[in-house]
């Protein structure tokens, strides 16, 4: 990623055990700040439109979702969580998402809903 994507880059956990584990282990891996708007762990920073979201979620979170926000959204991964209690948490997949459509409150907003 390019070093001007780096410095707005975020990433979106699910819930408190995507996003806490992401700012707990991340600055080992420089990894940028997680937010998650859970009930366990809601919490977002302020961002424009020129943000870059890395989006991590169950296998129920599709591609096709994150067009409504974001113009450019491609799945870059799949992470195997063969402890998961639930089918639709066995992967978690993940997309990079560029060209916000919206500043932070408005996506607040809107992905609470």
């Amino acid at each position: 990623m390019p070093s001007e994507e780096q410095e707005k880059c975020f990433i979106l956990g699910r819930h408190y055990s995507m996003a806490g584990a992401m700012n707990l282990l991340g600055k080992k891996y420089g990894l940028p700040q997680a937010f998650s708007l859970h009930s366990s762990f809601e919490w977002m920073p302020e961002f424009d439109k020129g943000a870059v979201i890395i989006a991590i979620g169950e296998s129920n979170w599709l591609e096709q979702h994150w067009g409504e926000y974001f113009k450019y959204v491609e799945e870059i991964g799949i992470v195997e969580n063969k402890y998961a209690s639930k089918e639709s948490e066995y992967n978690y997949r993940i997309f990079l998402c560029k060209g916000l459509k919206y500043n932070s409150v408005e996506f607040k907003r809107f992905i609470e809903n």
